[in-house]
């Protein structure tokens, strides 16, 4: 997606934001939304047993791509990289350092996009897994006024909270039953 159409969505949602503050966050990897995606994995890898992986194909600056899905109930997550063996996939489940490191453009213009791209679809997609308005929650993120609580948090404590019900279930069904 482009930053004047990032800007066009923006603004049709609402959000009163410049093209520079865009570009901003789409170029400063420590910008909250990247650093979102990063929290809303590592709370996602922690609430449950299982992650589910999938791929697609992707083009990238013409090249051949693939954008993987990482997901649970709670969460739902996007990279896209160049390849789909074995270490890029174990790169996105956290042993990064049995995955060597690609410097490679994966945007029309340069990886930074990319990264932009599926931070924000990370937490649009995981904020409707959980069932928080996206919109409110971006204005929320973008205007810094953090009245919400993070993703991250929301994720980790749906996760206990249906370990919590389903400890109780089991308590009731054949301890107390």
């Amino acid at each position: 997606m482009t930053e004047p159409a990032i800007e066009r969505f923006l603004k049709a949602s609402g959000i009163d934001i410049s093209a520079a503050t865009i570009s901003r966050m789409i170029m400063d990897e420590s910008s909250a939304f990247h650093q979102e995606k990063a929290a809303i994995v590592n709370a996602g890898l922690q609430t449950t047993d299982y992650q589910h992986i999938d791929d697609t194909g992707a083009k990238v600056n013409g090249k051949n791509a693939y954008t993987h899905v990482l997901c649970s109930p709670y969460y739902t997550a996007y990279f896209t990289r160049p390849y789909k063996d074995r270490l890029t996939i174990l790169a996105e489940l956290g042993a990064r350092t049995q995955a060597r490191k690609r410097d490679i453009s994966l945007q029309n213009k340069n990886s930074k996009g990319v990264e932009a791209k599926d931070s924000g679809m990370t937490v649009v997609q995981t904020a409707k897994k959980l069932g928080v308005n996206s919109l409110d929650y971006i204005q929320d993120r973008v205007s810094e006024v953090f009245k919400m609580p993070s993703l991250a948090s929301i994720t980790i404590f749906t996760g206990y909270l249906k370990l919590y019900f389903q400890v109780v279930y089991v308590q009731k069904k054949y301890y107390l039953g």
